[in-house]
């Protein structure tokens, strides 16, 4: 469809805001697959008394629940930047942010993650310390609520677009 085409059907809504809206939604998409998958994982970790920090399991977690919130390298906020989670889901975000920019993403010590001597021989390995198991059904209610968070506002996107007339478009 050429650019005539295309403005003689958005009504009253221009073609920045269409790629705009498109834009928000691509985001939203890639973002709820990524609250999908999080949930995932933490329901495997449910009851699972030592499961490390740093494990690669748990660095996929906390990444890809963090990716979702984070610019898309063109330096623009994502639209999900502005859908923090509300209540008790905040803290666990933060919480979240604070694991990866501390200890998954960077190699920084901290208490999560060190250089350990554990048989005091001059053997030292990385030691980390494990997440408390109370936390993964919390980390799957927030990534399930985010989720339907994302749903809701992708569905509000999709309509604004239906109503413009604005005409679907299929990726190959």
């Amino acid at each position: 469809m050429h650019r005539a085409d295309i403005s003689d059907t958005l009504g009253d809504v221009d073609e920045s805001e269409v790629n705009r809206i498109k834009r928000e939604i691509g985001q939203l998409v890639k973002a709820r697959k990524d609250m999908r998958m999080v949930a995932e994982q933490a329901a495997l970790f449910e009851g699972n008394e030592s499961v490390p920090v740093a494990s690669i399991e748990s660095t996929g977690m906390v990444v890809a629940y963090c990716r979702g919130y984070s610019p898309d390298g063109k330096r623009r906020d994502p639209i999900t930047a502005s859908l923090l989670p509300r209540g008790g889901g905040l803290a666990i975000h933060d919480e979240l942010f604070a694991l990866r920019d501390r200890v998954l993403a960077h190699s920084d010590e901290t208490p999560n993650r060190i250089s350990a001597d554990p048989f005091g021989e001059h053997r030292y390995t990385e030691g980390y310390r494990h997440w408390n198991p109370t936390v993964f059904p919390k980390i799957v209610e927030l990534a399930k609520a985010q989720e339907q968070r994302f749903t809701d506002e992708q569905n509000q996107r999709q309509d604004k677009l239906r109503a413009a007339g604005v005409p679907p478009v299929t990726e190959r």
